[in-house]
């Protein structure tokens, strides 16, 4: 990935003044002209005039210039051993402001050369050295390091909560310059797991406080902008991404600064290589590999050098590939758990590629046990995003088995890169928490995830002009939450022991998860280049047959959005695409699903936008006309949710249906089908059993109080979307008392809950789409009620035709009623969609096959 760099508090002085006869001056001046050599020897001179005359501060700062000339010079090992005899003098003196200035350059230099546990050490002792000399600034600006240095030992927890610790005291001391570094390192933290809209506010107002503040300091600037250039590639911005860039690079030059330079580089070689010009990005690149290699600086030059291992393999140098890795990995092997997995995963593509699948498939499994050997924090919103970009060496080990003629133990370890987050709160993770805590710390989480969910609504309306208040505002409350859920596990140590843990699928949940030889689940697998489709059946004996099957993935992505786009737009020439994505995906396939009447697809990827119910079969017809048609995020899931805790059947509590609000909290326009949608639906219930929230009575606070108590839930208002932070999308209802963020329903509110409904059903736009994680699936509002405890939605793949709408949902929730204790859900959907297609006024897709039941559909 692009090198997204965290910012250390250096604090490197510039100094311009006549230098005399004074040799210290002379130091000073020749470091302000980058004369770092010079600077050395000038130093050196001080410090021949300091020693014999006892003059302990004179030397103490010698020596720590010293180390700052050297780290700039890239002289790593010598600055840790200048900073250390600056350390020692300082301290003998009992002189603790220089004791601190040393401690923390000695750590810069740690973090260079790779020792994360030294340089953590070295912090430490820095911050309580700041502490003694009742410097609260550089305290503050210690505890923004620590956390950089956690966050590289894998403790991604620790480093969370200490920046948002870091920017609170920053904003409350005025310490500007450090808060503009500690919104930059949000912004790394928020972009390596994968929330790059987040990350873009951070790096936004880090950038713009940064020039405010401290427009000299040109290094700094260059950072920011290129982690800037960074996040806007991974949005799919060029041009905007180029352009950072190219501003960086004038900072850089202007600030002398190579390694940034180098870092700048780096980023603008990914931007060539997210385009396939492997090439190029290598060619881009290369100066980089050159400066790092003869550098010191071993921590960023290990980011380079796994890129440069990745685009080897890409461009089939594998045997070159390997010999690099093979050079690189024992250094790799002491730098931590997140460059050893960035060097290990393509390390085992080159071995797989030169044909050495038993050095392949070590590699592939270190670098898994080096991804799920890292301490993730806490909210189940961050925590999903961390596996989404490490899927690699699972699909490796998928690639090695299936050649080797093992598909069940390919899947298992598909299954295994797929929905872990999802897989360890459906697991009873949620439900063990709300377990032991007290009624105090439930109302304080159900108060935080409301405040948060208000300040998720502003920073989505404030845009690009995004408040630095309010984005210290939600971390504090980040901060409290953490805080409460770091206490809990502190207090029930089990409870983190159960989200670590991995239950491998065996054969015999496949045998009771397909119930029977008329069932079949595609499940596939897709990263980057590499995908798989595996097909799962039954006998008649009832025991399982998996076959797997590799897939072309070149310009996959390209040809589901334009299928999505053309039955969204109801373009009467979908079929000749319905035919080729049906022949491509599941043609494959085609004998394991011959006369299955339930077929169940698992997506991956870009597959979460298709809609393979309208795809066109051999025969002709639309796939859902030969079969009823689900989706599941994965098979350990969907095994998990059918063990979820159901409610008693209580027919005085089937449905709580809300929607059609009296005052849009959001502004938007009214549904013109949603009340007489929500009369019709209560309608099939029954007054005694249903409960209809509308107009006045669309209030969020008591739909979250009711709904835990109904089997059925149904919403039917409009649903915003947020693509780039998909759980702060949410649910336009009843604007009460004036307080238009009170009266919205974010999907991080509904993931908090503690639901046993059977169903939630959707009745709003685009609902099931969200932000699609390689490995987690869609991540969204159908994501956040699975978490929250409802085992299946029905959610919406487009904007849906409000009068269809309303058919379609009745004739569901008619059907739904007709099975026995509500199950056939997605038998269900398919016969209400059939009505539908054999209505002439709505025989196209665009009517019918948009909405779509995730999760347990039997």
């Amino acid at each position: 990935m692009p090198r997204i760099l965290s910012m250390l508090m250096l604090a490197v002085l510039l100094f311009a003044q006549d230098s005399g006869n004074d040799p210290s001056a002379l130091a000073k001046q020749l470091m302000d002209k980058r004369d770092y050599d010079g600077a050395i020897q000038a130093w050196r001179a001080v410090l021949a005039k300091a020693a014999p005359a006892g003059d302990r501060k004179a030397e103490a700062q010698a020596w720590l210039m010293i180390g700052r000339c050297l780290t700039r010079k890239q002289e790593l090992a010598l600055a840790v051993d200048a900073f250390n005899s600056s350390a020692r003098i300082a301290e003998a003196a009992g002189d603790h402001a220089a004791l601190g200035d040393a401690l923390n350059g000695a750590m810069s230099a740690e973090y260079g050369l790779g020792r994360f546990d030294d340089a953590a050490e070295h912090g430490r002792r820095a911050g309580e050295a700041f502490a003694a000399a009742g410097d609260r600034r550089m305290v503050t600006g210690m505890k923004i390091n620590l956390a950089v240095m956690l966050g590289e030992k894998g403790d991604m927890q620790g480093k969370a909560t200490l920046l948002r610790q870091a920017a609170r005291e920053a904003e409350a001391g005025g310490f500007d310059s450090f808060l503009a570094n500690a919104l930059n390192n949000l912004g790394v933290m928020y972009s390596e797991q994968g929330d790059y809209g987040r990350g873009v506010q951070y790096f936004d107002r880090a950038t713009g406080l940064a020039a405010r503040i401290a427009p000299d300091d040109h290094a700094r600037l260059a950072m920011f902008h290129t982690n800037l250039g960074a996040i806007y590639g991974y949005l799919g911005d060029t041009q905007r991404a180029f352009a950072e860039h190219a501003k960086a690079e004038v900072e850089a030059r202007t600030a002398g600064d190579e390694a940034v330079l180098m870092g700048i580089r780096s980023n603008r070689a990914h931007l060539y290589a997210r385009t396939g010009d492997y090439r190029r990005a290598l060619t881009e690149l290369q100066p980089a590999i050159d400066y790092f290699d003869r550098s010191d600086q071993r921590r960023d030059g290990f980011v380079s050098f796994a890129d440069q291992l990745d685009w080897m393999v890409r461009t089939g140098t594998y045997e070159d590939a390997v010999a690099r890795g093979e050079k690189l990995l024992p250094e790799a092997r002491g730098l931590g758990p997140l460059a050893l997995y960035r060097l290990l995963d393509p390390l085992g593509d080159a071995y797989a590629g030169a044909q050495r699948f038993t050095d392949a498939r070590k590699s592939y499994l270190d670098a898994i046990a080096a991804i799920e050997s890292v301490k993730l924090s806490g909210g189940e919103d961050e925590r999903e995003s961390f596996f989404h970009e490490k899927c690699g060496p699972y699909l490796g080990m998928v690639r090695l088995l299936v050649r080797d003629g093992k598909p069940f133990e390919a899947l298992q370890y598909a299954e295994r890169a797929k929905a872990r987050m999802l897989l360890d709160v459906l697991r009873g993770a949620r439900t063990e928490i709300n377990r032991v805590m007290t009624e105090a710390e439930k109302q304080r989480e159900r108060d935080l995830t409301n405040q948060i969910g208000r300040l998720d609504a502003r920073l989505s309306a404030e845009g690009a002009h995004v408040k630095l208040e309010t984005l210290a505002m939600r971390d504090q409350l980040k901060a409290e939450m953490d805080s409460l859920l770091a206490a809990l596990y502190q207090k029930h140590p089990e409870l983190r022991a159960q989200r670590g843990e991995f239950r491998p699928l065996v054969e015999a949940d496949l045998a009771s998860l397909l119930g029977g030889p008329e069932t079949a689940v595609v499940e596939f697998a897709v990263v980057d280049q590499t995908a798989f489709a595996f097909a799962v059946t039954l006998d008649r004996a009832g025991v399982p047959h998996i076959e797997s099957h590799p897939l072309k993935t070149l310009g996959l992505e390209e040809d589901v959005n334009r299928f999505r786009t053309q039955l969204a737009n109801r373009d009467l020439d979908y079929r000749a695409s319905a035919r080729a994505l049906y022949t491509r995906l599941l043609g494959p396939a085609a004998a394991a699903l011959r006369n299955k009447k339930r077929l169940v697809i698992m997506p991956d990827g870009p597959l979460w936008e298709l809609p393979f119910q309208a795809l066109i079969t051999p025969a002709g017809k639309h796939l859902i006309e030969e079969a009823t048609v689900f989706y599941a995020p994965s098979l350990g899931a969907a095994r998990e949710m059918r063990a979820l805790p159901r409610r008693p059947v209580d027919a005085s509590r089937t449905l709580l249906a809300i929607g059609a609000p009296a005052r849009s909290a959001a502004s938007l326009p009214v549904l013109p089908e949603a009340s007489v949608e929500l009369r019709q639906v209560g309608q099939i219930y029954g007054a005694k059993a249903a409960e209809i929230l509308m107009g006045e009575q669309a209030d969020k606070q008591r739909w979250k109080s009711e709904a835990p108590n109904y089997r059925i839930l149904h919403v039917a208002t409009h649903g915003v979307m947020d693509s780039n932070n998909p759980l702060s999308s949410f649910f336009d209802l009843n604007r009460a008392g004036g307080d238009t963020e009170d009266s919205i329903l974010s999907a991080r509110e509904i993931l908090k809950m503690s639901l046993r409904a059977d169903v939630a059903v959707l009745s709003a736009c685009e609902m099931a789409r969200g932000k699609y994680r390689y490995g987690e699936g869609m991540i969204g509002m159908s994501w956040a009620f699975l978490i929250a405890g409802t085992p299946a939605t029905v959610v919406s793949q487009w904007k849906v035709d409000s009068a269809s709408t309303t058919q379609l949902m009745v004739a569901f929730h008619k059907n739904l009623k007709s099975h026995v204790d509500f199950s056939g859900k997605a038998d269900a959907m398919r016969a209400a969609a059939l009505s539908l297609l054999q209505n002439p006024q709505y025989k196209h897709p665009f009517y019918w096959a948009g909405f779509v039941v995730v999760g347990d559909g039997f």
